[in-house]
């Protein structure tokens, strides 16, 4: 009840060669182009932040999504293709909560690394897959 949005980014993390800047979103229905078009804002934000102090970073945009949070996981619809083509085109990363989990699962199973997961959060755009850690 005490929290306030200011309106930025929900994370902001630096990493050696990428800062990931982006948004966590927990709703009822799918993911929506505003979803999608809130993170391009806070990464324009960042941009021109970096720009007012002459600096330049390699920033990629994520966007954590919890669509349908209400329903069962094997009930809930699959994202829909429109949204995933604008992620695509504005660079965007969508990861669906239930795959970040699967993915926090197989890296305390070592299954995958720190590295693989920078590695692919900052090549990957459209729709993040378990399939893209193989």
């Amino acid at each position: 009840s005490e929290f306030e949005d200011i309106k930025k980014e929900d994370f902001l993390i630096k990493m050696e060669n990428v800062t990931f800047i982006g948004e966590i979103k927990g709703v009822t229905s799918n993911i929506k182009y505003e979803n999608i078009s809130q993170v391009e804002l806070h990464y324009r934000g960042y941009l021109d932040r970096l720009a007012e102090n002459g600096r330049s970073e390699n920033v990629k945009q994520i966007l954590i999504m919890n669509p349908f949070r209400t329903k069962p996981l094997d009930k809930r619809e699959p994202v829909c293709e429109d949204q995933i083509k604008l992620a695509v085109r504005n660079g965007c990363l969508i990861i669906e909560t239930n795959t970040l989990l699967r993915i926090f699962e197989k890296f305390c199973n070592q299954e995958i690394t720190i590295q693989q997961c920078v590695d692919v959060f900052s090549q990957k755009v459209g729709l993040l897959s378990l399939d893209d850690f193989t």
